[in-house]
């Protein structure tokens, strides 16, 4: 027993590991642009700010449907049925190209939203021009994601971690140029950060394709024998399984923008010091949310072993492996909170409040990572309807619920808590998030075989 833990942590920790860079990059190719639009001038960074906060959720969303393809390859690699893995493969890539058009078609529309949230009118074209840029990289960011689902799918993971790398340090320069107008480009202000981040997922996705056709280890998969016509009922059979996923991520991402508006009321300093304090957790956060995408992938791939027992243990082990962090994480923001806000403020005030929610930040740090590691086990098993829900009744009707409770009424306190009220709604939305898919977890392991997912038996028999 003592082997099998030990065996399956080091393979976690080679999972996971390139996982975690690869989304703490991520997360770095956006500071870059907010820095760099800020070095030009406010309304650069503002316009910046703005065309991101509304272009990046398609993004997303198309991402998060294309995700489907990681577990669906993973299931397939670990039953070596590699036909399937290239039917799922050129269907993942249709899927990514209507995804592309429809959310392009879309983006075309957002300057609508645009003027509606400014009255300055440098602020709102230059946002505009910035949104039509990066749309282009629509098609890069989701073509990109489905070669990352194969790559994933067979427990690759490090080359993922490559390509990071190579964006955003290829982000920094192309960034410069288009911004500044070198080397006979034009001068686009922050605007040409949306040039060089669609320049960007687009080498991206080209690069990755290269590297999968062209790499020893994918050759007994023969990629090069796909056939390209698209097939209505696989796309459908992915999207089934995706659209959930995409929704999940929207739903959390959707309900901290959401919380942030609804701050404003509260001053300046509270929500510069929300910015701070969510900024913190949220890198914390890439560590559960990297175990949570490996547990994906190693549970897909023992079901696809017909291993059921051993899929279940692996659960387990991974959900304990990410308590025993968050604990550690945990208690470290707790203790270290004062040092953790001088880093990113001087006003006192921000600070003081800043302070204040990492406490809380700290306590919903275990909740937050056994829900988003029981979700990544839950999606290994295919099962991404329950994590919808779950997720859904947990943010919005329990946590921003008791949010609008806790920080803007005295129905349960003397007085309205403010941001601490909202905070403290985080925790028990996630909490009860926690709760619902852990239960749902022991249910489904201990009657996989009785139960199984549909769209798993779908695309075996197709």
């Amino acid at each position: 027993m003592k082997r099998f833990y030990k065996e399956e942590i080091a393979r976690l920790a080679k999972l996971a590991f390139p996982t975690l860079i690869t989304q703490l990059i991520m997360m770095g190719m956006s500071v870059v642009d907010t820095l760099m639009a800020g070095q030009v001038s406010a309304t650069d960074l503002a316009a910046v700010a703005l065309g991101s906060s509304l272009v990046m959720p398609l993004i997303f969303f198309s991402q998060g449907t294309l995700l489907a393809a990681t577990p669906i390859i993973a299931n397939h690699y670990g039953a070596k049925r590699y036909r399937h893995i290239r039917r799922t493969l050129m269907q993942s890539l249709w899927l990514a190209l209507i995804m592309s058009v429809l959310a392009k078609l879309i983006s075309t529309q957002l300057y609508h939203l645009s003027a509606l949230m400014s009255h300055d009118q440098q602020l709102i074209n230059l946002a505009n021009e910035y949104i039509h840029f990066l749309s282009w990289g629509i098609f890069g960011a989701c073509f990109y994601q489905a070669w990352r689902g194969i790559n994933e799918g067979v427990g690759n993971t490090r080359i993922i971690m490559v390509f990071g790398v190579i964006g955003i340090l290829l982000n920094i320069p192309i960034n410069y140029i288009f911004i500044h107008g070198l080397y006979g480009m034009p001068k686009l202000g922050g605007a040409g950060c949306g040039v060089a981040t669609a320049l960007v997922f687009t080498f991206m996705a080209i690069g990755l394709a290269s590297y999968v056709y062209s790499c020893k280890r994918y050759k007994p998969l023969r990629l090069l024998h796909i056939r390209m016509k698209p097939r209505k009922d696989r796309i459908l059979a992915i999207a089934k399984l995706g659209i959930p996923i995409a929704f999940s991520i929207f739903f959390e991402t959707s309900l901290f923008s959401v919380i942030t508006i609804l701050m404003a009321p509260f001053g300046t300093n509270t929500v510069a010091a929300h910015q701070v304090a969510i900024n913190f957790v949220g890198v914390i956060f890439m560590v559960p949310l990297s175990i949570g995408m490996t547990m994906t992938i190693r549970i897909g791939h023992l079901l696809g072993e017909r291993e059921l027992e051993k899929a279940r243990r692996v659960g387990i082990l991974g959900i304990g492996l990410c308590l025993l962090i968050a604990l550690c994480t945990a208690t470290l923001t707790a203790l270290l909170r004062p040092q953790i806000v001088a880093l990113y403020t001087e006003n006192i005030e921000v600070r003081d409040i800043a302070i204040q929610l990492l406490l809380v930040g700290a306590a919903f740090q275990l909740s937050d990572a056994l829900q988003v590691v029981a979700a990544g086990v839950l999606r290994g098993y295919q099962d991404t309807r329950s994590v919808l829900w779950i997720t859904l009744i947990s943010y919005w009707p329990i946590g921003l619920g008791s949010g609008c409770i806790l920080g803007m009424t005295d129905w349960l306190t003397s007085k309205p808590l403010g941001a601490i009220g909202f905070w403290l709604a985080f925790m028990f939305g996630l909490s009860c998030a926690a709760v619902m898919l852990l239960i749902r977890f022991w249910r489904l392991s201990h009657h996989y075989e009785k139960w199984n997912t549909p769209v798993n038996g779908k695309l075996a028999r197709n």
